[in-house]
């Protein structure tokens, strides 16, 4: 699986081969058809950091639409 992450703050995008996630108790895995990415250009330059601290490597959000791949303990 390939994932678009910052490996600190003020960094640059960085495309990555990653392991495959594995549904926790509660979560789905959905494989993406379709995806939008909002890098949060505040957040990767580290101005919100005392607001919002990210944990390194940070995989930045967006809206995605795809098929779920499995499904966790709990998760309906």
């Amino acid at each position: 699986m390939k994932a678009l992450r910052f490996h600190g703050y003020g960094g640059t995008l960085q495309l990555e081969e990653i392991q495959s996630p594995i549904a926790a108790a509660g979560q789905v895995v959905v494989r993406n058809r379709a995806t939008s990415l909002n890098p949060d250009p505040l957040r990767a330059s580290g101005v919100m950091r005392q607001v919002f601290p990210l944990q390194f490597p940070w995989t930045p959000g967006g809206d995605g639409s795809g098929i779920v791949e499995s499904v966790g303990e709990g998760a309906s």
